[in-house]
């Protein structure tokens, strides 16, 4: 049993399942290893920008009073962060944890703007208490 304050501390919780023997078997049409490491690559240029000449390095190191400049939320994505907050039953802890995964999805997509959609994306990979629990 893990206690909620130690759960909010982990950032990414993601499930793995075996994978069938079809799966291994198809033609792989997904992103090559090499393209993953130049997305990351550019990512990281991104975050080295943003956070040039301050005490920050990349979007996990973002201190909660900065959450609001670095990790601006559009009206869109002000609604999904509140729907996510009632929902879920949010500490502030987690609701900035989030902000900073969905920053991050955002850079991995070369976006600027953090969406609803990377918002419920970076929701998906919070632990789950029915593991730990």
């Amino acid at each position: 049993k893990i206690s909620g304050p130690i759960l909010d501390r982990i950032d990414l919780c993601v499930e793995l399942h075996p994978v069938d023997i079809l799966h291994l078997q198809k033609t792989k049409t997904e992103k090559s290893s090499e393209d993953m490491k130049r997305q990351i690559r550019h990512a990281r240029e991104r975050q080295a920008e943003r956070f040039a000449g301050t005490d920050c390095r990349f979007n996990g190191d973002i201190r909660s009073a900065q959450v609001e400049e670095y990790c601006p939320l559009g009206e869109e994505g002000q609604k999904v962060m509140e729907q996510l907050y009632r929902t879920l039953q949010l500490s502030a802890r987690v609701y900035h944890r989030i902000l900073k995964t969905a920053r991050t999805i955002a850079d991995l997509e070369d976006r600027e703007e953090i969406t609803g959609e990377h918002l419920l994306e970076a929701a998906c990979y919070r632990p789950s208490e029915t593991y730990w629990n």
